[in-house]
């Protein structure tokens, strides 16, 4: 797994084009951790299914779960 490109695309997803992967974001700028989940698996730019453990091995100052 890559870790890095992972964390690319997560801070993409949330940061600067939610609309792209159907997200919605409340107006603390968060989202449901089983919709960018979704969002991310359906991207299709990962050899495997992305987990939650994947994501919180790259949660960074970035992005965190609540």
């Amino acid at each position: 797994m890559d870790y890095i490109e992972l964390s690319k695309e997560i801070s993409y997803a949330l940061r600067h084009h939610p609309e792209e992967f159907n997200l919605k974001l409340d107006d603390k700028g968060y989202t449901k951790i089983d919709d960018l989940l979704d969002a991310i698996n359906k991207s299709h730019k990962f050899s495997k299914v992305i987990k939650l453990e994947d994501i919180k091995s790259v949660e960074q100052e970035l992005f965190n779960i609540k």
